[in-house]
């Protein structure tokens, strides 16, 4: 039998199966599978990237299946038969209603539905049960039974007349009908009142369900309950991701607490070297807190800010702004959700203690295994006397502390992987723990020429954290300082939904045009 809601899984849309009908005749025509390209042209999609949001929808959904290292790796699985399951209605993730009759039926993998029994569908309203992943939206199948045990999720008839969707406890001398969401009341009722109509066995997410309404509009926290404002931000969908141009401190203030699995960052350590002074200093190369390096090979290399030359009110002042973005985070994290965070070597300490301070679990660090310009440097201004000293050691590695949102007391990792998805990390595809040494590369004058950020971090590198930071490759991931797109680009890529924010206008115009294009770069 299929358990309960161990595995989120989707449904096709019209257009996902139009695409999944085309690979199919043409495998079957040509003995492989289409290109994305080909995909493109023959639906005459906008841009390759609409393409490949197809198909990494229906690999995700367990449609379509990819050979590592192989060119059109796109293959049907073996058990890819598809049942049509009918659709009964709309139930009540809420207040009961009456169920809403419907008349049309959902393909669903045959692998999904439990080996017996009748099962049917219905799909949700309301966000009762949230806690549970189970959405505004979603479709669950029901197996259709009469009896249920303490801590099933069940389909409450209530008086032979309203519907609701609830996880069933029978208590001494009645029924509590419980929510998986804090903000709702249990309902309490007499055993003769109560008809049960099935039990969930599985939860399908809808494609209707589109991304920025599930990940932002839905996320906000509701304006009557807290009194603050509420801000439409200009935003920009692209594949799974949502970009939108905001102040990352105000977005999470109105941000739902608990609606974020995961961040993946490298966060502007110009809480000083951007500053009026230090900028002018930058381009005059006089100094301050940046450093212009020496150009050799032909090439002038872009200035690098000196973190040692930061003094005790400049070190404060880092220290607050790294505090204050571990509490902001750590409200908005569900339990468990990691933090991956760039750093360097010289500065992380007080970086970690800041985001330790601000109520984040340290959890170590994987190494960026590349040779930096960073440190090597003879002493400033005595270069020629002490020409056989440097201040620092050059760096070979970038530091990325691992942080996690804390779990509640006495809860385990199985426990929060089961209830909120995180707690751990994913291991790699093929089985190996995700390690904490990762060897890299800078990064390529491609990607550069597709996004220019002075602190573009390579997609080989970004795919493989992104891919780590949801253990069971299901949730939404957030880089609250954005930049051009690059840690969404390494998400749409993993067919991982992922949120963007980003404060400069000229990054957020940027990232639009670099996220689709980054995210269909081959792994290298």
């Amino acid at each position: 039998m299929v358990s309960e809601l161990n595995a989120v899984k989707t449904m096709q849309t019209k257009r996902q199966k139009e695409v999944l009908d085309f690979i199919r005749s043409s495998s079957k025509k040509k003995g492989y599978s289409p290109s994305l390209e080909e995909i493109q042209k023959h639906f005459k999609f906008a841009s390759v990237s609409t393409a490949h949001f197809h198909v990494s929808k229906l690999k995700n959904g367990g449609h379509l299946e990819k050979v590592e290292n192989r060119a059109r790796a796109l293959t049907l699985p073996d058990n890819d038969s598809l049942v049509q399951v009918q659709l009964l209605g709309t139930i009540a993730a809420g207040k009961p209603i009456e169920a809403i009759a419907e008349n049309e039926t959902i393909a669903v993998p045959r692998s999904k539905l439990p080996r017996s029994g009748d099962t049917y569908a219905l799909r949700v309203s309301g966000n009762s049960m949230i806690d549970e992943n189970i959405n505004d939206g979603d479709v669950v199948i029901i197996r259709n039974q009469q009896v249920a045990e303490n801590g099933q999720k069940i389909v409450a008839l209530i008086d032979g007349s309203e519907t609701t969707l609830k996880q069933y406890y029978k208590e001494k001398n009645r029924v509590r009908l419980q929510p998986a969401n804090p903000d709702l009341k249990p309902i309490f009722i007499q055993p003769s009142r109560l008809t049960i109509q099935g039990t969930v066995v599985d939860v399908i997410k809808s494609f209707t369900s589109e991304v920025p309404k599930t990940l932002f509009q839905e996320s906000l926290l509701d304006n009557q309950k807290t009194n603050q404002l509420r801000r439409d931000y200009p935003s920009e969908k692209i594949g799974l991701s949502r970009l939108f141009h905001a102040d990352c401190f105000e977005w999470m203030d109105n941000a739902a607490p608990h609606s974020i699995h995961a961040i993946v960052t490298d966060p502007p350590y110009g809480v000083v070297e951007f500053d009026t002074d230090q900028l002018k200093k930058m381009k005059n190369g006089s100094g301050g807190v940046w450093r212009v390096p020496p150009s050799f090979d032909g090439h002038t290399r872009s200035p690098l800010p000196r973190f040692t030359a930061l003094n005790e009110k400049e070190r404060s002042r880092i220290y607050n702004f790294f505090r204050k973005l571990a509490e902001k985070s750590g409200r908005i994290l569900q339990p468990g959700g990691h933090v991956f965070i760039a750093n360097n070597a010289f500065i992380a300490p007080l970086v970690y203690r800041a985001l330790e301070d601000g109520g984040l679990e340290f959890r170590g660090q994987t190494m960026r295994l590349v040779r930096t310009l960073r440190g090597g440097d003879r002493p400033k201004n005595a270069e020629e006397e002490f020409t056989n000293v440097c201040s620092l050691p050059r760096g070979c590695y970038e530091p990325w502390g691992i942080f996690r949102s804390k779990l509640p007391a006495g809860m385990r990792v199985q426990d929060s992987l089961r209830k909120f998805g995180t707690g751990g990390l994913r291991r790699l595809p093929n089985g190996n723990p995700f390690e904490d040494l990762i060897p890299s590369e800078r990064t390529s004058q491609h990607e550069r020429k597709l996004a220019g950020h002075p602190s573009l971090k390579p997609q080989s590198f970004l795919r493989k954290i992104v891919y780590a930071s949801l253990p069971l490759g299901k949730g939404i991931i957030l880089d609250p300082f954005m930049g051009s797109g690059s840690t969404l680009a390494a998400a749409n890529a993993c067919g991982l939904e992922s949120i963007g924010i980003e404060v400069n206008s000229e990054y957020f115009d940027l990232a639009k045009k670099a996220v689709p294009k980054l995210s269909l770069l081959n792994d290298t």
